[in-house]
């Protein structure tokens, strides 16, 4: 549990997640929103958290205390890549630019992670599409296809960039 004197907040674009999230975890005031417009005064917020989300580098500076710090997670081209093998007929990934580039003034650490998982049920990996973009993209038969497995190992491979202002 977080101390008193700190405040977290969750955001993310879809009501349902939202709704989900704040039934596991009601210590976090959980928003609908989104990084184009951020609901926090200039300069109230000390650390930013992206995980899987597209961000506004004028919005997180404007928020961000002079010490604050900013965590970019993004998932590589492998993460979920058995998962996108039966949805998708065929993957096109998209050319992802280096956002670290984008935030001139910081200090960046940046980790890579990979490992596999196991999925052990078709309700969890249709619970796991869900929570993904991708659920928004495919077709009715990748669904189908997806549903046809009782399990599956998945790749978790991200990216995790730690921001610290330079001094």
């Amino acid at each position: 549990m977080a101390p008193e004197y700190t405040k977290l907040y969750g955001m993310d674009i879809s009501k349902l997640g939202i709704r989900m999230a704040a039934k596991k975890n009601t210590t976090i005031q959980w928003l609908v929103a989104n990084f184009a417009n951020l609901p926090f005064t200039d300069k109230s917020v000390s650390t930013v958290l992206s995980m899987f989300a597209e961000y506004s580098v004028p919005e997180i500076n404007r928020i961000l205390t002079d010490e604050g710090n900013i965590i970019i997670v993004r998932a590589t081209s492998d993460h979920l890549i058995e998962l996108k093998n039966i949805i998708y007929p065929e993957i096109h990934e998209k050319v992802k630019a280096s956002s670290i580039k984008t935030f001139p003034g910081f200090l960046v650490e940046q980790e890579n992670y990979s490992y596999q998982v196991t999925i052990q049920s078709t309700e969890d990996l249709l619970s796991l599409l869900l929570m993904t973009p991708h659920y928004w993209k495919i077709k009715p038969e990748g669904i189908e296809n997806l549903k046809k497995f009782e399990a599956l190992e998945v790749t978790i491979s991200i990216e995790i960039d730690v921001l610290k202002r330079q001094k």
